[in-house]
C-alpha cells in the first residue's frame, strides 16, 4: 500500500496554476488562501517528476458510531436513572476521473532557501512555520459524488421502582431527543480542478532552517514514483551565523530575530 503523502483539496473548484501549484509557500497547511507571493521558478537542478493514471478511480469512506451510558440507583431508595448518548458519524466520496496527472519536486537546500529568503521579514520574525507545495494530482475532467450525514441523539429515563416493596409498580419519565444533517452532492461532467497536493513543512530551530513531510491528514499515496531515502526524514540547511549583542558586527545581507518552537530567540542572516 502506498505511503500516505497527498492532502485533499478544500473543495474541487481549485483550478491549476493559481494558488496550488509547485513551489508556492503557504502560512496554513490547510489554506491554499495563505500563500505568500509568487512561488520561486523551478531551478533545472530540480527535475519536475510527471506521471497520469487513466481511468482513475476512487471510494473514500469514514464512519463512526457511538453509544455512552450512564445508570445509578440511590443505596436503599427504589429510584433509578438511566441516561445514553449516541451518535452516528458518516462521510463518502467517490471520483471517476479520465485522466490523474500527478506533478511533483524533491526541493533542494538551496531552493529552500531562497524561496524563504523571499518571504517578508514580518513572517520571518513571527517564527511561524512555512509549507511548500512539492506535490500536485490535478484531475482531467471526471464525475464525482459527496455524501455527508450526521446524527446525535439522547435518551434518559428517570423512575421509581416499587417491585423492590412488594409493589408491582414502576413510574418514571422517560425523554428521547435526536437530530440529523446530511449532505449530498455531485456531478457528471467538470473542468480539470487540483485534486489533492503534498506539503513540505519548514521551520528553524536554534537558527537551522529544516523540512519534513508533512502528511496530517493524507488520504493518498503517491503511486508514481520510488519514495527517496530522504523521504520523511528532516532537511538540515544552516543559513548562516550571526553573533548577537554586539554592535560592532559587520555581515552581508538583513539581521531577523524571532521566537523559535522552543520559546528561544534566535537571530539569522540572509
Amino acid at each position: 500500500m502506498p505511503k500516505k503523502t497527498y492532502l485533499r483539496s478544500p473543495n474541487d473548484d481549485y483550478a491549476p496554476d493559481n494558488n496550488i501549484q509547485l513551489g508556492y509557500v503557504w502560512r496554513d497547511p490547510r489554506d491554499p488562501g495563505s500563500f505568500i507571493g509568487a512561488p520561486l521558478p523551478i531551478p533545472k537542478d530540480m527535475r519536475i517528476n510527471h506521471n497520469y493514471k487513466g481511468s482513475w478511480t476512487i471510494d473514500l469512506g469514514r464512519e463512526s458510531h457511538g453509544k455512552i451510558g450512564l445508570w445509578a440507583k440511590i443505596a436503599q431508595l427504589p429510584v433509578t436513572a438511566d441516561a445514553r448518548t449516541h451518535w452516528d458519524n458518516a462521510e463518502d466520496g467517490a471520483y471517476r476521473v479520465p485522466t490523474m496527472d500527478t506533478y511533483s519536486i524533491e526541493p533542494t537546500p538551496a531552493y529552500v532557501k531562497a524561496s524563504v529568503a523571499s518571504v517578508s521579514a514580518e513572517i520571518l520574525k513571527s517564527g511561524d512555520n512555512l509549507y511548500m507545495i512539492t506535490g500536485v494530482k490535478i484531475a482531467r475532467g471526471g464525475e464525482g459524488s459527496n455524501k455527508e450525514s450526521k446524527n446525535f441523539g439522547t435518551d434518559t429515563k428517570v423512575g421509581v421502582d416499587a417491585t423492590a416493596a412488594g409493589v408491582p409498580v414502576e413510574v418514571g419519565e422517560q425523554v428521547s431527543y435526536s437530530k440529523g444533517a446530511h449532505n449530498n452532492q455531485g456531478f457528471g461532467s467538470t473542468g480539470d480542478f487540483v485534486f489533492a497536493y503534498r506539503v513540505r513543512e519548514i521551520f528553524y530551530k536554534k537558527g537551522v532552517l529544516k523540512t519534513k513531510e508533512y502528511n496530517k491528514g493524507a488520504v493518498l499515496g503517491e503511486g508514481m514514483i520510488p519514495v527517496g531515502k530522504s523521504e520523511g526524514e528532516e532537511l538540515e540547511l544552516v543559513i548562516e551565523d550571526a553573533e548577537v549583542g554586539d554592535d560592532d558586527v559587520d555581515f552581508d545581507g538583513e539581521l531577523y530575530s524571532f521566537i523559535d518552537d522552543d520559546g528561544e530567540e534566535c537571530d539569522i542572516v540572509l
